[in-house]
């Protein structure tokens, strides 16, 4: 793994997130609105393709850690730091460990897996969330959050495929090789 370049994407993924995606928002809905993850993707995209399980794992943690920093205000009004980078490693863990077991390569695979991860790490956000802010939580309100995580999870599947086509252009500057098989 490129450390020096994934750092700098890394900063454009959290760049984006917090001032583009805002821009492609899709509201109008009861539990409010949803946009797409792009530090998901870039996490997805490389536990895809990176040798070691420990890069995957990192990369993420360092993904889940930049945009724990832009987060404010959870249910009740306070966020517990360390929540996202630690649901990050664990997606990140998944997708890595399956990837063996699937065609990484078809973007059919990459978008399922892109929703998955989205899925856990906002889920378990939401959840982790409700659980420190109990005393302020709904159940209504933790039911809306998480129908807003699953719409966070579809969106952020249905990018993925454009966010591979870019990311295919600077994969070499990022994953120095391609994976290696087992059994190879």
């Amino acid at each position: 793994m490129r450390w020096v370049a994934f750092a700098i994407l890394a900063y454009v993924a959290v760049l984006l997130q917090t001032t583009v995606t805002g821009l492609i928002r899709i509201g109008g809905f009861a539990f409010g609105g949803i946009r797409p993850d792009l530090p998901a993707t870039l996490a997805v995209f490389v536990a895809l393709r990176v040798r070691d399980g420990t890069d995957a794992m990192l990369a993420a943690l360092v993904l889940g850690a930049a945009l724990d920093m832009t987060v404010v205000g959870g249910p009740g009004g306070e966020t517990a730091l360390g929540v996202l980078p630690l649901t990050y490693v664990l997606g990140a863990a998944v997708v890595y460990y399956v990837r063996e077991a699937l065609f990484a390569e078809r973007i059919t695979t990459q978008v399922i897996l892109a929703l998955g991860f989205a899925l856990l790490v906002h889920a378990g956000w939401v959840s982790a969330q409700a659980l420190l802010n109990a005393g302020t939580m709904t159940w209504a309100a933790y039911r809306a959050m998480l129908l807003q995580a699953v719409g966070v999870a579809a969106y952020t599947g249905a990018v993925m495929p454009l966010v591979v086509a870019a990311l295919r252009r600077c994969e070499r500057w990022i994953v120095p090789a391609a994976p290696l098989r087992r059994g190879s």
